[in-house]
């Protein structure tokens, strides 16, 4: 997880997912990510899905998501400074949620946070069981460590069979298979 600071070393200052520029260093990137080792068992050739994959991990089941959003990938991931990356490093390294120094501001209260006080809140968590962004065990011990601080709170924690990360949101049939229960606890609180 040192690739942000070696990246910055070499004066990348943004990863995007946008293809469009054929000149260097761009083609590059692209043809270099076709060796980068990811599970696309689908045999996935798209170079924005490559992109956004080594951005940020795989994000989505392909089954979940449809051809148009596959095919424009760019348009919501955008571009993003190298710093982004930086900061989501620092908290994979930290093992949790930490400022881009890292920190442990957000869960201990520090700078103007209100550490976990500031979650003494509804929250329902949406978490897809095929995520390898986050995995489910991650959004387990943030309800368990929740529901013993602030047991009056109603927490709920939801796997949602057959999603990934961003397709429990995006994906092709999550109206019908995840907005129902996001609904379900909007409505309850």
């Amino acid at each position: 997880m040192h690739i942000p600071d070696i990246m910055q070393h070499l004066g990348v200052t943004d990863l995007t997912a946008y293809t469009k520029d054929k000149r260097w260093p761009h083609n590059l990137y692209d043809e270099a990510l076709r060796l980068y080792p990811v599970d696309h068992d689908e045999g996935c050739g798209n170079p924005i899905c490559h992109r956004a994959t080594f951005m940020y991990g795989l994000l989505y089941e392909h089954a979940q998501v449809s051809e148009t959003l596959h095919s424009n990938l760019q348009e919501l991931l955008g571009v993003h400074d190298v710093g982004v990356f930086k900061h989501l490093a620092a908290m994979v390294r930290a093992g949790k949620v930490v400022d881009a120094d890292g920190d442990d501001v957000y869960l201990r209260g520090a700078r103007g946070m209100k550490g976990l006080a500031g979650m003494r809140i509804p929250i329902g968590f949406i978490h897809g069981d095929c995520n390898e962004t986050y995995v489910p065990q991650s959004t387990a011990l943030t309800y368990e460590m929740l529901v013993n601080a602030f047991p009056e709170q109603p927490y709920e924690r939801h796997l949602i069979a057959g999603y990934g990360h961003i397709d429990c949101i995006f994906g092709k049939n999550a109206a019908r298979d995840v907005y129902p229960t996001i609904a379900r606890y909007l409505n309850a609180h």
